[in-house]
């Protein structure tokens, strides 16, 4: 009996000890990691657009209404995507040349008037070759004509055309087919040289700003 109450005791002294070495801990405030702050996010209005703020996508891809006109004299009216901002190029008056820089704002019309013709690789049907924007005519607002010889398809490779109906890809140039009787694929008139103002019916001849 004496054994069991002396073992009893131990075990009430040992208890207390724990308690008075371990209560003071926990009635401590202990710091505890804070979680990370989140960035606050835009408030929305009814339509679900954020205040104050355009959508940056539309704008980096919105460009100026326009009316293009095929070679064939179809049209088509929309927004062209990725539109260059500005054209520079270089032009001759009164046998002076001028560097100059028009921006789409200023221009009321572009006319192609020409295509170089780029051959390719000989192939067992005939010659290809690449009919390339050669000569174009800017017309401004003021009444002003300008026009540009030389190198410009980086300004007039393709034309990307947004309406109601979707987005269409359309072109300043063509590939077409020189077989070994000089006849085109595109069933145009036969060519002397390599500068061609015929142009294949789907292709775009015009643009004008709206």
């Amino acid at each position: 009996m004496k054994s069991e109450d002396t073992n009893r005791r131990r075990g009430h002294y040992r208890l207390l000890l724990f308690l008075f070495l371990v209560a003071p801990v926990f009635g401590q405030k202990l710091s505890l990691p804070k979680d990370p702050t989140l960035p606050n996010e835009p408030s929305l209005d009814a339509r679900g657009d954020a205040p104050n703020s355009s959508n940056s996508s539309n704008n980096q891809n919105s460009g100026p209404n326009v009316k293009a006109f095929f070679c064939d004299g179809r049209t088509i009216t929309g927004t062209w995507k990725a539109a260059p901002k500005e054209f520079s190029f270089k032009h001759t008056r009164e046998n002076v040349q001028y560097s100059k820089t028009l921006k789409f704002e200023e221009i009321s019309r572009v006319l192609l008037k020409a295509w170089k013709l780029i051959p390719g690789k000989p192939n067992s049907q005939g010659v290809p070759y690449k009919a390339e924007p050669w000569e174009i005519h800017y017309k401004t607002k003021s009444g002003e004509t300008y026009e540009r010889i030389g190198e410009i398809k980086k300004d007039f490779g393709e034309l990307k055309i947004q309406n109601e109906l979707g987005e269409a890809n359309l072109f300043f140039y063509w590939i077409d087919l020189l077989f070994e009787n000089k006849t085109w694929f595109s069933k145009l008139p036969k060519l002397e040289g390599d500068i061609r103002r015929e142009c294949h019916p789907d292709v775009i001849v015009g643009i004008e700003f709206l």
